[in-house]
């Protein structure tokens, strides 16, 4: 009934498992079920035994109240360890079980009010048995179908306010992490300076510049450098969790406004009632025509139903009409199906007819709304999907900028700090009586450098420079080239945050390529792919062992790339990853 093709067997492997979870043991499952558990008692007794309609209700509330019970102390037994496990054999056993008792309880409260002389447990419990079990079945399915569908809902509701938050704090993220790293950074290095700054001021009062000089040189290759390092090679730990809301409540489920009447109107319907027919046909199986029963109360409605759909099939009804509509056509299906029973001269006993409309009716409603409630679950799943893409989308996007910042700082510390104090520790040990303003110059010098790391800006990497680099570099070694679309070198010309990303993964391409698989030919393509910039590495090399560590390299394509994955066919090797772009997540949305 959903939009999504599914084969028959996956089809019945689906509904036996969505009648194993809890919902099909709820009170709303029973609760629904009351309809057309009130068929047998105050229609079918009424012409059988010739009971009231209020006698008939009151018998029908018995039974109820036996389900309800039975249902409730078989939720409990099966759903207490596991809720949100599905356990659908313990499930139609409990049914088996709650319809038995209903059966005996309406029987005995019969015999109790006088309205039979005898125990009929051959019509009470065999044959209506399986009428009520498939009824009740299809009630549980109905429930099932909508609370599976809230909690899509719930999550889709989730994901989209995961979304709304990291687009609205992308930029607050960013300056956290920057004021964090920055703070971090400050916390090691400052000493330092400090440290610096007072063997600087010591050569005012005639110390050795070369102790000085050396300490400086210390600090740089012992204390900066591996600083450094870390920034490169830590992880951000950005995931889509960091953004999560906490919420438990369940939304109101958002079925369509409008939906047309082939969605609707179900001719697999007809099956169902040719299953709750077979009771009756147990009940008479002592006539041989009575075999053609259940063929012709099922056969009967799917071709009503089959009609109703090629005729009406594409009006597009407000939801409760085409719903109302599904139920009278229902109703249609079984009254004639009887008819043409009666007409056909089987021994149709009389009071079927007073079953019959209800039947048919609640058959119709409950199909129509089990189908909607799929449609539109179907619906929930593909948007969730879509979310769910954003918001990977939008967390690799914020990693990416967390890395470039990490190097950014890492830059300004091997690059200006360390050279700060190598040029520094240079001009002392070359002048060893330094005057007041080479003194002045050093100090100027550094902590111009430590102010380098408050800066927000973004170091500019051209993709192209970086190929070019790197083919330059392993000139004579191997044969590096590349091929750009002009799609994605428009984007990631307005965008050099993920332009330096991409830089960073096919140098990582690259050179694994060259010195782990000894390539001699590489081929870099990078084009704009399913919404997002896709890098591709072709070699000739002996590629990776797939028992070889992941490194740092890894981890730094983990955080970078939405995915990426290295093939080997032959003689050549393949890494394809593909890396979100802000523009491409701007379009999706819109």
């Amino acid at each position: 009934m959903g939009r999504q093709e599914q084969s028959l067997g996956e089809g019945i492997r689906s509904h036996w498992a969505l009648l194993g979870n809890r919902s099909s043991l709820s009170w709303q499952a029973t609760l629904l079920f009351l309809p057309f558990g009130c068929i047998g008692p105050v229609f079918i007794d009424r012409a059988r035994i010739g009971s009231s309609e209020v006698q008939g209700l009151l018998i029908a509330l018995v039974g109820q109240l036996t389900v309800m019970a039975c249902i409730a102390v078989a939720s409990g037994a099966i759903h207490r360890v596991e809720p949100a496990r599905s356990r659908p054999l313990l499930t139609a056993v409990a049914i088996l079980i709650a319809m038995t008792a209903r059966g005996l309880a309406i029987e005995w409260t019969s015999v109790a009010m006088g309205l039979s002389t005898t125990m009929e447990y051959s019509y009470r419990v065999g044959s209506s048995l399986p009428t009520m079990t498939g009824g009740y079945i299809v009630m549980a399915l109905v429930v099932g179908a909508y609370e599976r569908h809230r909690r899509l809902a719930a999550s889709l509701a989730a994901r989209r306010t995961e979304l709304d938050l990291t687009h609205r704090s992308m930029q607050t993220q960013l300056h956290e992490v920057h004021r964090a790293v920055v703070a971090h950074v400050h916390q090691l290095v400052d000493p330092f300076l400090v440290a610096i700054d007072r063997l600087v001021k010591r050569i005012d009062h005639g110390s050795d510049a070369a102790p000085i000089a050396d300490a400086m040189r210390k600090i740089a290759d012992e204390q900066l450098r591996p600083l450094s390092q870390r920034l490169l090679n830590s992880a951000s730990g950005v995931s889509p969790d960091d953004f999560k809301p906490v919420s438990g409540e369940l939304p109101a489920l958002p079925l369509p406004s409008h939906l047309h009447m082939h969605v609707l109107i179900s001719p697999l319907a007809g099956l169902i009632v040719t299953i709750l027919s077979f009771s009756q046909a147990m009940r008479l199986a002592a006539d041989p025509a009575i075999l053609l029963l259940p063929i012709i109360s099922g056969l009967v409605p799917i071709l009503v139903f089959a009609g109703a759909r090629a005729v009406i099939g594409g009006w597009a009804p407000r939801l409760w009409l085409g719903i109302a509509v599904a139920g009278g056509i229902g109703v249609l299906g079984l009254v004639l199906s009887v008819t043409v029973e009666e007409a056909l001269g089987l021994p149709v006993p009389e009071y079927v007819m007073y079953a019959a409309p209800l039947t048919g009716l609640l058959l119709g409603l409950s199909t129509a709304t089990y189908a909607a409630v799929s449609y539109r679950r179907s619906e929930t799943e593909r948007e969730l999907q879509g979310y769910i893409d954003a918001l990977s989308t939008a967390s690799s996007l914020l990693t990416q900028h967390l890395f470039i910042e990490r190097r950014n700082l890492s830059y300004v510390i091997h690059g200006s700090l360390q050279s700060a104090l190598y040029a520094g520790s240079m001009r002392l040990l070359a002048n060893p009586l330094p005057s007041q303003e080479l003194v002045a110059a050093i100090r100027r010098d550094i902590a111009l450098a430590a102010q380098k790391l408050d800066a927000h800006a973004v170091v500019a990497v051209r993709l192209e420079q970086t190929l070019t680099e790197l083919s330059r570099m392993w000139s004579g070694e191997c044969e590096i080239r590349w091929t750009m679309s002009e799609r994605a070198e428009l984007l990631l010309a307005a965008a050099p945050v993920t332009e330096a990303s991409v830089g960073e993964i096919a140098r990582e391409f690259i050179t694994n390529a060259i010195r782990h698989g000894k390539a001699t030919t590489v081929m870099v393509r990078i084009v704009v792919e399913q919404g997002c910039v896709q890098v591709t590495c072709d070699d000739d090399g002996r590629g990776v062992s797939a028992s070889a560590s992941r490194g740092v390299g890894s981890r730094m394509l983990d955080e970078l790339c939405i995915r990426w994955d290295r093939t080997r066919d032959g003689l050549h090797t393949s890494v394809t990853a593909d890396v979100a772009i802000a523009h491409l997540l701007i379009q999706r949305q819109v």
